[in-house]
């Protein structure tokens, strides 16, 4: 990427421009290098730029800093004593500050410490220190360039850190020179770039310069590789800021009087993209003004999702706690609060935003016991994707002490849910009290409409054969493939799960998708969803992702995966550049499946599904978000119809993925004449043609 296309001021002021959005963020996601010299440095900056840093680390971009260091009076007084020497003195002046700033880091931010650790244990930025003998290295400039070689330039008061860059702290000021207007440039950029290289050669005149010593160097490695819980303000936010004050659609608020009804006890069964969060939110703020010193606790399943709550909390005015893994953090401060509670119904209580995790821990509800004996007796519990509880053990973490329930999910069953014995989260939470369908929302504008197309597959012999052993075993432990009782389900699921990747990995597919891809030619913004199982490729096995990105790197294809090891920011860099099309695809496991959107996307591939529908449900409503210039999206879906062999174990698959296939033609644009290809295959199989649901609409 380049600096070619940036709008930038020659001018900045802190007061009524925000740097950090329209100057450092854009440049630093676009560079190749970055050269600092300042008198004081926060890597906490790092953390404010997650997304561009992790773009400008793929990059092989590289950082050289030069941190002023201030020599102590003291310490120079001790050099006279002749106690050490200038050069010894100063190096352990530098140890010492930097030991002090990142044990300080570590106690208020320590994702931000491992970050800044790691980037110079890697070699990604390296560091010098500048020490003048009275006084401080105070210069604050810096050098952008990308990778055509244009360079920005920029000098004024702007340290490195968040005060510094953040709107509204410091008063700050910079000038900016860009070597695409030559002769400002010559005149200006040119000095800083020559005053940078004799800096970091030490050629400065009466600026005497060190690099990291073995101690310096053995400390910050050390601080890279300790296990730490990240922070709640380290996550990408990735929802979009709520108006301070919104104004509810009908059906919303339809939703909360439904909730209401039955005694503000239920389940919102809403697709994505309908605002199930604002509706949520609007229930609280109702909630919060009637009944004072009552509690409200939001529970998500994932931290992404946790921060995208206490933004849009936040955004609303409502005080908020991030109750995540790091106990220090928030648990002192929910107990005071909770005993407080205990001798005052009206104390203010924030909004307790917690992840799954931490919300079922022992400690944590151990605290929420407090309040049996709290003075107010009225507390809101609100538990988003509550389909993660829906299990006899999950809903007994779920504590009495909350009158007011709601719970919140596209698909808070799926169609293995249908015994009432099964149905955990009604016994809880109560019924679903109001439901806005996957299929309203695409016809009401909410989500992108879409098309569907299939195309079949088949196992060959050795997929074959292993899924038969596999069968075998199964039905001889539960006498069938198709139902369990808990204590067999316990002994089957490894050998389902084995099953299920020899259909997922199936290598037929692959060859389908060349097939394809080579009709269709090289396009922007697909997403291709693999399984987790494996294939063999001329005698050596690939994971199935691994596979597909050989395949679309040999076609042309620029691509990039996201698998579970990438952290939340780099998923985010990457879906960035999807959208910028920097790259044309992303590759994927299920990781995709909740909690990250993918608006951008307007082809999506699913090699690999599970025969859920909730799998299903959650996957459109990722792909079908709205975004500019899309219209019509469309779905790929690998449906395995065939095997080695007739024997019925084969038929009973083939009918599975066909089923699979009429739930998203379903609410496809092009429905009559997929529905028409599936009756077709049907027949030719030996399957009794048409949709094996009928009329059933789904609960998303």
């Amino acid at each position: 990427m380049s600096f070619q296309a940036l709008q930038l001021q020659r001018h900045y002021d802190s007061d009524s421009t925000d740097v950090l959005q329209e100057f450092y963020r854009p440049l630093l996601k676009d560079a190749q290098r970055y050269d600092r010299a300042v008198g004081y440095f926060s890597s906490t900056t790092f953390r404010s730029c997650a997304a561009e840093l992790a773009y400008f680390i793929g990059q092989g971009g590289q950082i050289r800093l030069v941190i002023g260091c201030l020599t102590q009076p003291a310490d120079i007084a001790a050099l006279q004593a002749g106690v050490e020497s200038l050069e010894e003195l100063e190096k352990q002046e530098i140890r010492q500050e930097l030991e002090k700033y990142l044990l300080e880091l570590e106690g208020e931010d320590p994702k931000a410490a491992q970050t800044f650790s790691k980037m110079v244990a890697a070699g990604i930025a390296q560091i010098k220190f500048a020490v003048r003998e009275k006084g401080i290295y105070h210069e604050k400039f810096g050098i952008f360039e990308d990778e055509l070689g244009i360079k920005v330039a920029f000098i004024g008061s702007l340290n490195e850190t968040s005060a510094a860059l953040s709107h509204g702290f410091n008063h700050e000021s910079i000038s900016v020179y860009q070597s695409l207007e030559p002769e400002i440039y010559a005149a200006y950029g040119k000095i800083l770039e020559n005053s940078f290289e004799n800096l970091w050669e030490g050629r400065a005149n009466k600026t005497r310069i060190y690099e990291l010593d073995q101690a310096s160097l053995e400390l910050i490695k050390k601080v890279a590789t300790n296990q730490i819980v990240e922070p709640s303000d380290g996550v990408q936010r990735t929802l979009a800021r709520l108006p301070e004050k919104f104004e509810l659609r009908d059906y919303q608020n339809e939703a909360i009087a439904k909730w209401k009804a039955n005694r503000y006890q239920g389940i919102l069964a809403m697709a994505t993209g309908t605002g199930k969060t604002l509706t949520a939110i609007g229930a609280i703020k109702r909630f919060r003004d009637a009944v004072r010193g009552g509690l409200v606790v939001v529970t998500v399943p994932y931290q992404n999702l946790a921060v995208q709550w206490i933004d849009a909390l936040q955004d609303q005015g409502i005080e908020t706690i991030a109750v995540f893994d790091n106990f220090r953090g928030w648990y002192n401060q929910v107990k005071a609060l909770f005993m407080g509670s205990l001798y005052s119904d009206t104390i203010n209580m924030p909004c307790l935003v917690c992840v799954e995790r931490t919300f079922k821990d022992e400690r944590f509800q151990g605290l929420i016991s407090i309040l049996k004996d709290a003075k107010q007796k009225n507390h809101l519990l609100v538990v988003d994707e509550c389909h993660h509880f829906n299990g006899p053990n999950h809903i007994r973490k779920l504590p009495e002490v909350f009158k007011l329930r709601l719970g919140l999910s596209a698909t808070p069953y799926d169609q293995f849910d249908g015994h009432d014995d099964d149905r955990h989260l009604e016994k809880y939470f109560g019924p679903i009290v109001y439901e806005f369908s996957l299929g309203r929302a695409i016809q009401e504008g909410f989500l992108t409409k879409y098309r569907f197309h299939i195309l079949t597959c088949e196992l060959d012999e050795d997929e074959t054969a292993q899924y038969e052993e596999l069968t075998l075993k199964i039905v001889k432990i539960a006498g069938s493939d198709e139902s369990f009782t808990p204590e067999t389900w316990a002994k089957v699921q490894p050998l389902m799960l084995a099953r299920s990747r020899i259909v997922g990995a199936a290598k037929h597919k692959l060859s389908k998708l060349r097939s394809h891809l080579e009709i269709e030619g090289r396009k922007p913004y697909s997403l291709f969803y693999c399984g987790d199982g494996s294939v063999e490729e001329d005698g050596e096995k690939l994971r199935q992702i691994e596979a597909v990105s050989e395949l679309l790197h040999g076609l042309g294809w620029r691509s990039s995966r996201i698998t579970s090891s990438e952290s939340l920011q780099t998923r985010e860099a990457l879906l960035d550049r999807l959208r910028s099309q920097a790259i044309d695809a992303v590759v994927s496991i299920k990781v995709l499946d909740e909690g990250i959107d993918v608006p951008a996307c307007q082809r999506a591939y699913l090699l690999a599904s599970q025969s859920s529908d909730r799998q299903g449900i959650q996957r459109r409503g990722r792909v079908l978000r709205k975004s500019e210039g899309k219209d019509v999206a469309a779905l790929f879906d690998f449906v395995v119809v065939g095997a080695a062999t007739d024997a019925k174990t084969f038929k009973k698959l083939a009918a599975k993925e066909i089923r699979r296939a009429y739930q998203f033609a379903r609410d496809s644009v092009n429905n009559v004449e997929v529905f028409a290809e599936l009756e077709a295959l049907q027949k030719s199989i030996g399957l009794e043609p048409g949709d094996p649901d009928g009329d059933k609409k789904e609960c998303a």
